[in-house]
């Protein structure tokens, strides 16, 4: 069984925390086992607090253990996060904890010291800002990143790309298959899929001459 923490910055993205806590919970009921437990902690207080107003009951401090330790953040990710909570990240990644990033998480992940050698995604709209901040940190704008021990992604329904192939890597294809068939999830979207529709596909009914030409375009620029 594997135990996953999860942290809710305040003003945290309801949807992407969702995203990545039902593949879990569906997880255990088609394999009618506890593969993955979790907990929920905030910041401060005895509750999380979503960008919609929506409040979550925590189940108190961060643990001094997990086996997963992942931050869910969305607009000002840094506005309640503390040095303790920092130097508390920092340890946890000094005792072999995984740590995972969804949405803004990584500006948190960031402060704490814990990337810089390997490349992390999160939402496009908070890209420019974060390697703006943290010029030294490699980005992609992929759906998700996985390394060894630290994972990220864009936040939204990526999140449930990203869990669905954590299922997939530790418990088989076909658990995850089953996972995202009950969720109406009719693909597992790969880690390399764009977070967002090419410019070319928004403008379908422009013709195929300046489709090509604003493709070449888009790719002229990613290199």
């Amino acid at each position: 069984m594997q135990h996953l923490a999860f942290l809710l910055v305040p003003g945290f993205s309801a949807i992407a925390f969702f995203s990545a806590l039902e593949p879990l919970r569906i997880a255990n009921r088609l394999a009618d086992q506890q593969l993955y437990r979790w907990t929920i902690h905030a910041p401060k207080g005895d509750h999380a607090v979503a960008s919609s107003g929506m409040q979550l009951r925590c189940d108190g401090p961060l643990p001094d253990r997990s086996d997963v330790l992942v931050v869910c953040a969305g607009f000002d990710p840094l506005s309640q996060v503390s040095p303790a909570l920092l130097g508390r990240l920092r340890r946890g990644w000094r005792s072999g904890c995984e740590l995972g990033a969804i949405d803004t998480g990584a500006f948190v992940l960031a402060e704490a010291g814990v990337l810089g050698g390997e490349i992390i995604t999160l939402h496009w709209e908070a890209s420019a800002e974060f390697r703006r901040r943290y010029a030294h940190i490699p980005v992609s704008a992929r759906l998700y990143e996985r390394h060894a021990r630290l994972f990220t992604c864009a936040g939204g329904t990526s999140a449930m790309d990203m869990m669905l192939d954590g299922i997939a890597l530790r418990h088989g294809a076909a658990l995850a298959s089953a996972v995202s068939d009950q969720l109406i999830h009719e693909r597992i979207r790969p880690a390399h899929a764009p977070q967002r529709a090419s410019i070319a596909d928004q403008l379908a009914d422009c013709g195929p001459a300046l489709q090509r030409l604003i493709a070449a375009m888009e790719q002229a620029v990613t290199r």
